[in-house]
């Protein structure tokens, strides 16, 4: 219905004006627009856009007489944008549509059939309700990875122009890290990707195959979706009063497990990396860093021939002699002649050490080695309470050396081998002859659990 127009009194046509009470100037004061179409109801600054991507016009009734600053504006628009924008309100003249300022809008951020809020600042529209197009379709801000290991490249679309403050990204990586890393997206520059504040990444925090979420925090993207699942990483040993295998995880016993399978176990478990083989009497082994140590048992495999003195599938030993962390020498024993090496080569040669796994069948296979019925014992690491010890070796019982006072007569078998002075019985303090009550193994009291890997 037609809304009712407000009359001055004109004697000439015998018109009285009309009467305005104070009841009606009070709901003036008040007024806001109730939804209705009928009279006291105000205008509603909303229109249904007739122009075309990019250029959205509208045309409000009653009609916009100017522009001012701060006065807000909505329309449905008819198309998406494609790139930057216009709006042009009754004619008033066509004005750019920006966003955060004075940024210009990105593709579909005005989505087709989207109701429309933007606020003019006195030079431009400012838009208040994005469309965001791949929010609604559930891939926000997401890309697949096509750069290379600890270099990650993404193309997002539709693509941004500049990184900015606290906006996530999402992208499935197509490898896994190896240390430090980093994240290029759209060509907007390479940024360092980093966890928990100002933490470069260690390695195995990206996975292949993972979608990582990482949030731009003004110098680095900050990592939120570490690999390890529950904060547990890959290679954890746990025991559970249950033999039920959690998720995640496989049995701490004897297993030949798929290389590409449990790759981030392998990986773990089995240092492995190109090494150069100089030829020399004794080979000495160039690797900056290479965090072995000495008894570490190793082999090597080739795409080509290996030097003479060296061959695929034989086990070899870090020696203690001209060890750094930057280069070692190796022999077919713990402690045995260093190897020479002679004659021609070619190809990439490989390195794995196999401390605390076996090679299974040399190509596609690794084995889990059998550690049920043995107690854990913390790596010596140099201390020297239990000298002389190869991470991940086995480890026979013993006794220390000792020997017992008797009180009265003992009949002696002798020392044996563990140096124990070994008798037929023994006396308690008031010298009453006790019966020997020995086992198969010297063992403290325990409690038998099973064991778990995370993989």
């Amino acid at each position: 219905m037609s809304k009712t127009v407000y009359l001055n009194a004109d004697k000439s046509q015998g018109r009285a004006g009309t009467i305005v009470t104070a009841e009606a100037l009070n709901a003036m004061n008040n007024h806001r627009h109730e939804g209705l179409d009928q009279d006291g109801s105000g205008a509603i600054d909303y229109a249904i856009d007739t122009g075309a991507a990019n250029a959205y016009i509208i045309a409000l009734t009653p009609a916009l007489q100017v522009y001012t600053a701060g006065m807000p504006i909505w329309f449905q628009a008819a198309a998406a944008n494609t790139g930057a924008a216009t709006l042009n309100i009754n004619g008033l003249g066509v004005k750019p549509i920006k966003k955060y300022g004075v940024d210009t809008l990105g593709a579909e951020e005005i989505r087709a059939g989207q109701i429309v809020c933007v606020v003019y600042d006195g030079v431009n529209f400012q838009l208040l309700s994005r469309g965001l197009a791949h929010q609604v379709d559930a891939v926000v801000n997401y890309a697949a990875d096509t750069g290379a290991a600890d270099a990650y490249t993404i193309t997002l679309t539709p693509g941004i122009a500049e990184y900015v403050i606290g906006a996530p990204v999402l992208f499935l990586a197509g490898n896994t890290n190896t240390g430090p890393a980093t994240l290029n997206v759209n060509g907007c520059g390479v940024k360092d990707v980093k966890k928990r504040g100002n933490l470069p990444l260690d390695a195995g925090d990206i996975v292949s195959g993972q979608i990582a979420v990482v949030i731009y925090d003004g110098a680095n993207f900050q990592l939120l979706t570490p690999a390890f699942s529950n904060g547990v990483p890959v290679g954890t040993v746990i025991t559970r009063i249950s033999r039920r295998t959690p998720a995640g995880y496989i049995p701490y016993k004897p297993a030949t497990l798929l290389r590409a399978q449990y790759a981030e176990l392998f990986d773990f478990m089995v240092p492995h990396y190109a090494v150069t083989l100089p030829i020399g009497t004794p080979l000495i082994i160039p690797k900056p860093d290479h965090g072995l140590d000495i008894g570490d048992r190793v082999r090597f495999t080739t795409t080509g021939t290996l030097p003479t003195g060296i061959t695929v599938g034989t086990d070899y030993y870090i020696l203690a002699a001209g060890f750094t962390v930057d280069a070692f020498k190796i022999s077919t024993t713990p402690i045995g002649a260093p190897i020479a090496t002679s004659g021609a080569q070619d190809g990439v040669h490989t390195l794995f050490c196999w401390s605390v796994a076996g090679p299974g069948n040399g190509l596609t296979t690794f084995d889990i080695l059998d550690p049920r019925g043995y107690f854990l014992r913390i790596w010596d690491g140099g201390r020297g309470l239990d000298s002389g010890r190869v991470f991940g070796s086995f480890q026979n019982d013993a006794i220390i050396d000792h020997t017992h006072p008797a009180r009265g007569d003992v009949a002696s078998n002798g020392v044996d081998g563990t140096g124990h002075q070994s008798r037929v019985g023994e006396f308690d303090t008031q010298g009453v002859k006790q019966p020997n009550n020995g086992g198969v193994e010297t063992r403290p009291k325990n409690l038998a659990l099973p064991a778990f890997i995370k993989y």
